[in-house]
């Protein structure tokens, strides 16, 4: 962070929202939401999450010189383009395009072969946020077996995830293959019989 009250913290950008100029990163302009007592969550509690912030506000840090640097492109002799920094680095922000890959894949291959696949902060076990726990609490209130990944271990996954759901929040819910989406939707679709209904459906 360059600017604003986060300014020299440093941490992942998990979503990038290109509409609105303005990037999600991970641990940055964190604020606390509310959460209303529930059938499946009676005491409520106070969740931490991110907001978006605007890209003036941060630039990309050098690891090599541990540093805030602006980035350009320059064309090399055999026509490739690559990202080259305010140090004259060229090689620095290469991506590792066959971990994404396999990454991407990997994470359509779990919510097409799991029945319900939940992406969560935490465990099932041990939630991490007030969100993911209550998701965890209403399918444990229907006995159901599911999948659980903790997005936490990753950025990564975050990050993909999102790319591939279009859903830029955590948790995530997948049923069927289909998303379901997070814990306000999951608890709508709870209290009014729906998501019951949806969970008949898995053999």
């Amino acid at each position: 962070m360059i600017a604003g009250k986060d300014k020299g913290a440093k941490g992942e950008v998990l979503q990038v929202l290109p509409a609105e100029s303005r990037v999600l990163v991970q641990g940055v302009n964190v604020v606390t939401k509310h959460q209303k007592p529930t059938q499946v969550n009676p005491q409520g509690g106070l969740n931490k999450v991110e907001k978006p912030i605007h890209v003036s506000n941060i630039a990309l840090l050098d690891p090599k010189e541990g540093q805030a640097t602006r980035v350009g492109y320059k064309t090399l002799k055999d026509g490739k383009k690559v990202v080259i920094n305010e140090f004259g680095d060229d090689d620095w922000a290469t991506p590792e395009k066959e971990n994404i890959m396999e990454l991407k894949e990997q994470i359509i291959n779990d919510i097409e072969n799991n029945p319900i696949i939940l992406y969560m902060k935490g465990t099932k076990d041990m939630p991490m946020c007030g969100f993911s726990s209550s998701v965890v609490q209403i399918l444990n209130h229907y006995d159901v077996e599911f999948k659980d990944i903790n997005v936490l271990e990753d950025s990564e996954i975050r990050v993909k995830l999102s790319e591939h759901s279009n859903w830029p929040t955590i948790p995530q819910l997948f049923i069927n293959g289909e998303l379901v989406g997070g814990a306000d939707i999951a608890m709508e679709m709870h209290n009014s019989g729906e998501l019951e209904t949806m969970l008949d459906t898995i053999k």
